[in-house]
């Protein structure tokens, strides 16, 4: 027989057994404590089957695959999701101000820009137009000459030279016309 056997035991020994397996039963069963207990069961003996355990740990692990492959697609999705629009949002914007693709690039630059705040595509677009219209506008002269006439006797060659210069003489003939008509 072997030395564990019930048929050696002493009635301490078999006494200390009860109250051992009364205790060991109390541990398993509240809830709380169960896993605790089949836990350090199976960190003991990792070999010793607990079914329970077991089956839970199993479906731990493939909860844990699932739930990362869900965190992956959502991840794609949301990636996905965003790229869609970001390009409806620059085809929106190429459309309403005519921009080219190198256009767009730069009202991206913009938007990312931290002194202009531009957040969207749209408000990005406007400051760009903005921009561009502001550097392409010529500048008012800094005098005006309104004091130039032109006698009528001299035919058409006043006609000839500078056009920008001939609009403002023009321009300013008609202008004191005006005022002298006023008065």
């Amino acid at each position: 027989m072997a030395a564990n056997s019930l048929e050696n035991m002493t009635e301490q020994e078999l006494a200390q057994r009860v109250a051992e397996s009364a205790q060991y039963r109390a541990l398993l069963s509240d809830s709380n404590f169960r896993g605790q207990v089949h836990a350090e069961l199976k960190r003991l003996n990792p070999k010793l089957p607990i079914p329970e355990y077991d089956a839970k740990q199993e479906l731990l692990a493939a909860n844990k695959a699932l739930t990362d492959q869900l965190e992956t697609l959502a991840g794609k999705f949301k990636t996905m999701e965003t790229s869609a629009a970001i390009a409806a949002a620059r085809d929106q914007i190429k459309a309403a101000h005519k921009l080219t693709d190198a256009e767009v690039v730069e009202v991206e630059k913009l938007m990312v820009d931290p002194a202009i705040a531009a957040g969207t595509h749209a408000a990005a677009a406007e400051i760009y137009r903005a921009r561009k219209n502001a550097a392409l506008a010529v500048p008012t002269p800094a005098s005006l000459d309104f004091g130039v006439h032109m006698p009528a006797e001299e035919g058409l060659d006043w006609l000839k030279g500078d056009p920008a210069k001939i609009a403002r003489q023009v321009a300013s003939n008609a202008i004191n016309e005006i005022i002298q008509a006023r008065r």
